[in-house]
């Protein structure tokens, strides 16, 4: 441990805000150092962390999204990740069409979608797929009006657009927007408090795929739940079989 602190405080691992360890499901590890960090890309500077500071968790997002689905099926209030997309979009009758009459929730989670999109570009290029996405008009329509490469299930293709469509899903089914959910049914059983999700320029809608901050902490916790399979101070909060069926290989 010492050695791997002297290695990130003299700059061979550069950046490392934080290096934290749990055993037996308690902290017993915990340091900070200076480094730079951004909020969804906006540069802010040298930051001295500490246990209260907040992170981009950046596309670590996507995995609290896929557990708040969890969560939403458990409720009922989504009969299984095999319900058609299109099923939660009746506005959109139109775009339900050829390949994506195929498209189901299964698909968004493992990225499996089939829909053109390319996030292989730098995010400053404005031909990245993201990017169209969250300076469009309505994103929810954006992605969904997108062609077809290929039929869903066949291939993965990195898509921060389909964590954009859970997070509409989770909207239509609940009523709640993403950080809403997530903060009433997922950090306030692991007692997160102090966390924000960056929305999109000019809207109420948090940026599912990217926009998270938390805390070192905050993020051990989640990664402990799922360690527990689900459980969480002997509470489940999300489903054994959903933290098993997360780990499976799809592709």
């Amino acid at each position: 441990i010492a050695e791997m602190e002297a290695a990130i405080t003299n700059g061979t691992y550069p950046n490392i805000h934080s290096v934290l360890i749990a055993k037996s499901g308690k902290l017993v590890y915990e340091h900070y150092w200076p480094g730079k960090d951004e909020v969804w890309g906006i540069d802010k500077g040298i930051i001295e962390h500490a246990p209260d500071s907040l992170h981009d968790i950046r596309s670590i997002s996507k995995s609290i999204v896929s557990a708040c689905i969890g969560i939403v099926i458990q409720k009922g209030k989504i009969k299984s990740v095999d319900q058609h997309v299109f099923d939660f979009f009746p506005e959109y009758a139109n775009l339900d069409t050829g390949l994506k009459r195929g498209l189901t929730i299964k698909h968004l989670l493992t990225m499996t979608s089939g829909l053109k999109w390319n996030e292989d570009v730098p995010y400053n290029n404005p031909e990245n797929s993201e990017v169209k996405m969250a300076f469009s008009k309505n994103q929810v329509e954006f992605i969904l009006g997108q062609p077809m490469d290929m039929p869903p299930g066949k291939s993965w293709k990195y898509n921060g657009g389909t964590t954009q469509l859970l997070a509409a899903i989770i909207e239509k089914t609940t009523g709640k927007k993403i950080d809403e959910f997530a903060g009433e049914y997922l950090f306030k059983p692991l007692e997160i408090n102090n966390y924000q999700w960056t929305k999109y320029p000019g809207t109420d809608y948090p940026a599912a795929a990217s926009g998270l901050r938390l805390t070192s902490r905050d993020l051990m916790k989640f990664g402990l739940l799922y360690q527990q399979k689900g459980k969480w101070k002997n509470k489940q909060i999300v489903a054994t079989k959903w933290v098993e069926d997360s780990f499976k290989p799809y592709t």
